[in-house]
């Protein structure tokens, strides 16, 4: 007896000291071998003298809205065949944005032709390309493959991923007269000056352009002029309680160098939040370094004020969501696209892409090459936070007539004739 109790003792001694030591190897392995190791959430016994102890932890990829995969292609527009896409609704919105489209070309009175590298085309083909398409307003343009082709663009690493970034009306406080705090004046552009104009630290810090009576009005604060001159308008808002519009008028043509990589770049600017917002708020609490992180942009755009809505440099009102900036050696103002836009949510994460007709309608001195655009995402706040999130990437193509070897049926009254 006393012997079958001594060896059921050490039985249980034995199996307790077993899965001890399983159980510590299991933790171990568990908090550092590869995901590949788990089956069902459990480690393989077989397995365990086979795991090697490596320090990992979990990061989030954060999606951007890239095409990693796609493959090189050959041209910087590449004929695609538009019966490969869900084409969008042409909403009344939309339908808006197609007819200022057609205002701005027509205040375009050359018909001259333009190269972009592997294409030509003439602002008849852009206004043609316009006047089809509001041919399906409020409807779906079932048969646009017929007449339009569509020209992917290469984007800058030649896999046709596009960058979409976002810009905004600001609301700015100002003051018709200078009067403190209103001191900072808005110029309108200087049309009788003669030679090179003066840089953004000449006209700002060195009063290039004072006496010239072209003061429109004041402001607070030189940081919200030069958040205005970055998104191309603005929505001001003076003393007397009337509003108005600042559209671009024009720029001095000097090159636009980046304030956030200028600090990103400085190691005496300790700042972690690179944004519109986290610069203001550097700003604020050292205002002495105001001009001269702003002088590194040597860049400066003029106004002019309207009682329209924002207005781009095609001089045409923006439509919110339609409206882009391109870079014009590249896109000519007044160009039709289609968008394989990324969405984003409120926290700027990257959902899906969706496609859109989107109108060069407008510039910006951050806009370079055939790879990036801005997205005109409308005034104030709201605005702003749509504008802060989108910074994704999607894929553009240019809209063209067929040529009439190869054109189609053409869609008229709600009927189809053929031409």
């Amino acid at each position: 007896m006393f012997n079958l109790l001594l060896k059921t003792t050490q039985l249980k001694r034995s199996k307790t000291a077993f899965w001890l030591l399983l159980g510590c190897v299991t933790l171990q392995c568990t908090a550092h071998a590869p995901p590949a190791q788990h089956t069902d959430g459990k480690i393989a016994l077989q397995a365990l003298n086979s795991f090697t102890i490596v320090e990992e932890k979990a990061k989030k990829t954060k999606q951007t809205g890239m095409s990693k995969y796609a493959e090189k292609l050959p041209l910087t527009y590449n004929k695609t065949n538009l019966a490969t896409f869900t084409l969008p609704h042409i909403s009344q919105q939309l339908t808006i944005a197609l007819e200022q489209q057609l205002t701005l070309l027509k205040r375009r009175k050359q018909n001259f032709t333009q190269n972009f590298d592997n294409l030509s085309l003439t602002l008849t083909d852009l206004e043609t390309t316009i006047e089809l398409l509001l041919l399906w307003q409020q409807t779906f343009p079932q048969g646009l493959e017929e007449h339009l082709n569509a020209y992917q663009l290469k984007g800058k690493d030649g896999k046709g991923n596009v960058k979409f970034t976002g810009y905004f009306t600001p609301e700015i406080k100002v003051s018709k007269e200078k009067i403190a705090p209103y001191i900072h004046p808005i110029y309108a552009y200087p049309d009788d000056w003669e030679g090179e104009l003066p840089t953004r630290q000449e006209i700002d810090g060195e009063d290039a352009l004072k006496g010239m009576g072209l003061e429109i009005a004041y402001t607070q604060h030189l940081e919200d002029i030069y958040y205005m001159q970055l998104q191309g308008s603005g929505l001001v808002k003076y003393r007397n309680g009337k509003n108005a519009y600042m559209g671009f008028a024009g720029s001095n043509k000097h090159p636009y160098s980046s304030i956030g990589k200028h600090i990103k770049n400085n190691e005496a600017i300790r700042l972690k939040n690179i944004s519109m917002e986290g610069i203001k708020n550097y700003f604020k609490h050292n205002p002495d370094k105001i001009e001269p992180v702003l002088f590194t942009n040597p860049s400066y755009v003029f106004f002019e004020e309207s009682n329209k809505k924002p207005i781009g440099a095609g001089h045409v009102p923006l439509t919110e969501d339609y409206s882009i900036a391109v870079d014009t050696r590249h896109l000519p103002l007044g160009s039709c696209l289609l968008a394989a836009l990324p969405v984003v949510d409120e926290q700027g994460e990257f959902l899906h892409h969706e496609y859109k007709f989107v109108m060069a309608q407008d510039v910006g001195g951050a806009i370079r090459g055939n790879g990036h655009v801005d997205v005109y995402c409308g005034v104030g706040e709201e605005g702003q936070r749509k504008a802060s999130a989108l910074h994704h990437y999607g894929q553009l193509w240019l809209l063209l007539p067929k040529p009439s070897n190869e054109i189609g049926p053409v869609f008229s009254d709600g009927a189809w004739a053929e031409k």
